[in-house]
């Protein structure tokens, strides 16, 4: 019964797929944004639902903090594709394809590597010697919670979807030049924002288990608190993407958006630390204000960003328009 579900819901999910590819960019985008807001709003606010049909053992709430910050970002990228995907800038449509098309390649290393790499890296699990007469067996070391094959079916389908939707609607685009980019205060706060993004995903991708122990007290961390940093590493890297080619966007509105969604981003991130704080005692425990002041701190020089003055302030341009080539 569990083979037929899931081979009705791989189903549905390329037909979606194949459905929203056949018709123009906007569309594609349309249906990768929807898709982003159902899916964060779940991890935001059910993760524990999730995550039990995702996994297999006891979760606490680092496991269920990570999928909220998780969510958190997917919602704070839709935010970023709804406020400037429909922009008569061509250019800034297709950044933001590069940008998800970078995050979701990641993702998907990441992912591959959660379910095979094990595997890949001849890791074989080997039995406990047998007790010697009189003595007691050797207790079974615990693996703490692991991803079950519903993780490994559901989600690498739709990341390998999502995946080949960008790259062929970024290759069948054909502006990648940009505009001019002046040196406005402004687009040196984007310029900030690529650097200081693109370092936090560098280190949440490739030290993941440094990051949880020092922030989170986590000294074990199993391979769904693992897998969720290195996503959060990821994402933030394909943003940090879209931060760097922003100041390149025609558009002052397009440029500012892209910050809006940090401060978003931030905020919720803020939101989510300090309800971990509150609500779970392993995370209370540790120093998460080191997080909540961090989040607090770049907000607010992100906020200062988006009202930073811009010399094209004072023109009259429109915006909005297909943008389909």
């Amino acid at each position: 019964m569990m083979e037929y579900f899931e081979l009705v819901r791989t189903a549905f999910i390329v037909v979606g797929f194949l459905l929203a590819m056949s018709r123009d960019r906007v569309t594609w985008m349309t249906v990768d944004l929807i898709a982003s807001v159902v899916m964060g709003a779940a991890w935001v606010f059910i993760p524990q639902i999730v995550l039990g049909f995702h996994t297999e053992g006891e979760l606490n709430g680092i496991h269920l903090f990570l999928g909220r910050v998780f969510g958190v970002v997917m919602l704070c990228g839709a935010v970023k594709m709804y406020l400037n995907y429909r922009s008569h800038d061509s250019y800034a449509q297709v950044m933001l394809l590069a940008s998800r098309i970078v995050s979701t390649s990641i993702l998907l290393i990441v992912l591959a590597h959660s379910v095979y790499g094990d595997r890949l890296a001849g890791k074989v699990e080997e039995a406990p010697p047998k007790p010697k007469e009189g003595e007691k067996p050797a207790p079974t070391p615990a693996k703490g919670v692991v991803f079950n094959d519903q993780w490994r079916s559901l989600n690498m389908t739709a990341v390998i979807c999502a995946l080949l939707g960008n790259v062929v609607w970024f290759l069948k685009s054909r502006h990648y030049g940009g505009h001019t980019s002046l040196d406005s205060l402004l687009n040196i706060h984007l310029r900030v924002d690529f650097f200081v993004t693109l370092i936090m995903g560098v280190v949440w991708l490739a030290y993941t288990p440094t990051i949880l122990g020092f922030k989170m007290g986590v000294t074990a961390p199993d391979t769904v608190q693992v897998h969720f940093g290195q996503v959060l590493g990821a994402m933030l890297i394909g943003d940090a993407i879209l931060s760097a080619v922003a100041p390149g966007f025609l558009f002052e509105e397009d440029k500012r958006n892209v910050l809006l969604g940090r401060v978003v981003n931030l905020i919720g991130a803020l939101l989510i630390t300090l309800h971990a704080i509150i609500t779970y005692d392993e995370y209370a425990e540790q120093h998460p204000w080191v997080m909540g002041i961090g989040f607090a701190i770049i907000s607010a020089v992100t906020v200062h960003g988006y009202h930073a003055p811009h010399e094209t302030s004072t023109y009259k341009t429109r915006r909005y328009g297909k943008g389909n080539d």
